[in-house]
């Protein structure tokens, strides 16, 4: 049984140790998650603000590569005609973009001017804001008050639990003292029952002994009937003669008895010398039956008192578990009603919130405007599009509070509804506790209820063996009575002898029922012994049930335990990322700082740069409109100085090559392919012949007159004409190299990180595409041009050396 209790007190102190681990993790778990979700939300905002700013830069990006674009395609003319284009188009978006802004800005205005109940809204929220603040501030006191209450309790439960430690450790020291005496007891038990083997054994050789003075009585009884049959045949007998032989015989077996009877007196003496010396034998034995009776019943009374010590202690013990049962649904309760609270609480802080959040969305959009409205009508439409851009941010910056919110409240239910799973098997833990208590406690009163049994029967048999000593005592005494009176005479010897048959019938009768008492006696006790032994596996099994129960158990909660030690693992590890992704994202907000910087200079450039493609279209429409004119006027005309150096040249030039000249002539004179037939003109390198007998042209020439051999043939060191003029029209075909802008200038300044505070003056200068006409075309009149198909020069020229 008191292995049982400290088996159970051992249990109970792990359910405890295990119920205030289990607090602490899930303290430990709603702190947690609490950070979680506090870093999630904060995640999100800076997922948030880099998406936004990876958006702004990924359209920096584009417009820096548009813009080198468009400083590599301002390398050709063509290219740069082809940006200007864009440009243009890109304007044009630009100004329908401003369009719509404008039309939203009035109808923004028309709202503004038509809803003036917003300032009495504003007014009601801020008055819902002041009386949420005021029950913010009565829920936090109520808080206090409950978490003061709380601290008293807890320190109330701490002093029971010192108490309830100190009992068990008096408990513990009165188990002991009472397995000290029951080991006493056992071994005096022990004592007493070889006490009572003994006194059986000299009960039976008493018993054999007084058998033995019954058959001696009876011999005697025979002798003296016989003596006294003689006596009355001698008195009756008178005449009859008895001879002197037969009287001689009868005396001599008269002598021969009285010696028998004498031998047998001497034995008789001896035997009540050999009972004298048994009496004071079992005197002694019943003196230390005496004492160790006073011992047992000393023992007894110990044993009841620390019985009834230990059933106050458990009542005690009873208390102060009910008490603190109660405490814990009280704490419970208390607990539940905290978070209960605290979700009003968050609920009403995600309230506050919300309403902060419209009020200063309202305010800021009511600034705005405000600004907006009182700035002149020629405002630029980037501050309409930043007012629309942060208004749709924060809505959708709402919703996703919004969203997050509705999470975290379904993430709540759910770690409710876990704890209150936990709390159902908690309390059912506790009801089996209790139960099995129960059941202890009754198999406790039980074995005292068997115990007393016992020692009541244990006492009676003692009386019983009391009394059982003393008759044995007076039979004794008697018996020394008797041996005098036979030694006295014979009669009173036979007279004792009977009446000690009597009394030894009497007692033989008792000491049979006496032995078919502690038979009986011996059969409870056996049968007690049986119960206990039923009752000790009783016990065996159900500690063996509730080992496993408690190793199950504990299984359980380290497997929740290992589970919960993960999961904080997991959460660190999320931390670790989450933190790691916060400096990532805070490099990132620097870099979108200065990036925003960098992108308020560019649109500054960007402002000159569109100011510069205005001019510059105009320039380019001016030159257009004067080219047009100039090609007008100038197409069917022939230069007088070209034609004289294509005549020369067809001179000067060697027969060979004569035909090139020819070519040169048709392509100059705008031949068509008719005229070209006509005249014998081959296009291509088909046939590389002279065109002695081709056509008209070179009849009129052979017919001239041959020109000197010095002038005629060409110096070996001066180049053929149209070499030179090949070369001529290559470098009026080669593209000049444009002037920077200053847009450039001021970009490449603010790429080497020296940012310009003030605004690049707009530089008066024409375009360097835009060059004089003189410098640009060729000093020659221009020909009536073929209608190609816009091809560049390095074509023309491959055309003209075939």
């Amino acid at each position: 049984s008191s292995i049982s209790e400290t088996e159970m007190t051992l249990l109970q102190t792990r359910l405890k140790t295990s119920e205030l681990e289990k607090g602490r993790l899930l303290c430990v778990l709603n702190e947690k998650t609490q950070e979680c979700s506090s870093l999630k939300a904060e995640v999100h905002k800076l997922t948030n603000i880099v998406s936004s700013e990876k958006q702004a830069l990924m359209k920096l990006q584009q417009d820096i590569f548009e813009l080198k674009q468009s400083n590599g395609e301002n390398s050709d003319p063509e290219l740069t005609k082809e940006a200007i284009k864009k440009l243009s188009t890109i304007i044009k978006d630009k100004d329908l973009e401003i369009d719509s802004l404008t039309q939203k800005n009035s109808s923004l205005t028309t709202l503004i001017q038509n809803d003036a109940a917003i300032p009495e809204q504003l007014q009601a929220l801020a008055d819902e804001k002041m009386s949420l603040s005021k029950e913010l501030s009565k829920y936090k006191a109520e808080r206090d008050k409950i978490m003061l209450s709380y601290n008293t309790k807890d320190k109330e439960w701490r002093e029971h639990k010192g108490e309830v430690k100190k009992l068990n450790g008096a408990l513990t020291e009165l188990k002991e003292k009472f397995d000290a005496l029951d080991q006493s007891h056992t071994s005096v038990v022990q004592q007493y029952e070889e006490k009572q083997k003994s006194l059986i054994n000299t009960q039976n050789e008493l018993v054999r002994l007084k058998q033995r003075v019954s058959e001696l009585d009876q011999e005697l009884m025979d002798v003296k009937t016989k003596h006294t049959d003689l006596l009355n045949s001698v008195n009756a007998n008178d005449v009859i003669q008895i001879t002197k032989e037969e009287l001689h015989e009868k005396d001599c077996k008269l002598e021969k008895l009285t010696c028998g009877n004498v031998e047998k007196d001497h034995l008789i003496q001896e035997k009540d010398c050999m009972i004298h010396d048994l009496s004071q034998q079992v005197k002694k034995l019943k003196l230390e039956s005496g004492q160790q009776v006073q011992m047992s019943g000393d023992l007894h009374e110990k044993i009841s008192n620390l019985t009834e010590r230990l059933k106050s202690e458990n009542l005690s013990l009873e208390q102060v578990q009910r008490e603190k049962v109660s405490l814990e649904q009280r704490l419970q309760d208390r607990t539940s009603e905290l978070e209960l609270l605290k979700d009003m609480n968050e609920r009403l802080n995600m309230s506050v919130k919300e309403k902060e959040f419209s009020i200063q969305s309202m305010t800021e959009k009511i600034s705005s405007l405000s600004q907006y409205i009182s700035s002149d009508s020629s405002s630029s439409s980037a501050d309409v599009n930043q007012i629309l851009a942060e208004s749709e941010t924060m809505f959708s910056e709402a919703q996703k509070f919004r969203r997050e919110r509705d999470e975290s409240l379904l993430a709540l239910n759910q770690s409710k509804q876990e704890t209150q799973s936990l709390k159902n098997e908690i309390q059912r833990l506790k009801s089996n506790e209790i139960h099995l208590e129960s059941q202890l406690s009754r198999l406790r009163q039980h074995l005292l209820e068997v115990e007393e049994n016992y020692t009541n029967e244990a006492l009676k048999a003692e009386e019983r063996e009391k009394k059982l000593k003393e008759e044995l005592f007076e039979v004794n005494r008697r018996a020394d009575i008797n041996s005098s009176a036979v030694v006295d005479t014979n009669q009173r010897a036979s007279i004792q002898i009977a009446s000690l048959q009597e009394q030894l019938s009497m007692v033989a009768t008792q000491r049979d029922e006496t032995l078919a008492q502690i038979s009986s006696l011996e059969d409870k006790v056996l049968q007690h012994s049986t119960s206990v032994n039923k009752l000790q596996l009783v016990l065996e099994q159900m500690q063996k049930s509730n080992e496993r129960k408690i190793k199950e158990v504990d299984n359980k909660w380290q497997t929740l335990l290992q589970s919960q030690k993960e999961a904080n693992q997991q959460l660190e590890k999320q931390l670790q990322i989450k933190k790691m992704q916060l400096e990532e994202s805070s490099r990132a907000l620097e870099a979108a700082s200065r990036l925003s910087e960098q992108l308020d200079a560019k649109e500054e450039i960007i402002s000159t740069l569109k100011r510069e493609l205005w001019e510059t279209e105009n320039k380019i429409k001016s030159t257009a409109l004067e080219i047009s004119s100039i090609r007008s006027n100038t197409e069917g005309k022939v230069d007088r100085i070209v034609m004289k150096s294509l005549v020369l040249g067809y001179f000067s030039t060697p027969p060979n090559q004569k035909s090139e000249v020819i070519r040169l002539l048709a392509r100059v004179l705008d031949f068509n392919q008719e005229e070209m037939e006509k005249a014998g003109i081959v296009v291509g390198r088909q046939t590389r012949r002279q065109d002695s007998k081709g056509g008209i042209f070179s009849s009129i020439f052979n017919r001239l007159p041959s020109l000197s051999s010095a002038e005629s043939s060409p110096q070996p060191q001066e180049k053929s004409f149209t070499t030179l003029f090949v070369q001529f029209l290559e470098n009026e075909s080669q593209p000049i190299v444009p002037m920077p802008f200053p847009a450039e200038k001021m970009a490449e300044e603010q790429k080497s990180k020296t940012q310009l505070k003030k605004k690049p003056e707009t530089v008066r200068n024409p375009s360097p595409l835009l060059l004089d006409i003189e410098s640009a075309f060729p000093t020659f009149t221009p020909v009536a041009a073929v209608e190609y198909s816009v091809s560049p020069a390095p074509a023309i020229l491959k055309e003209v050396l075939e």
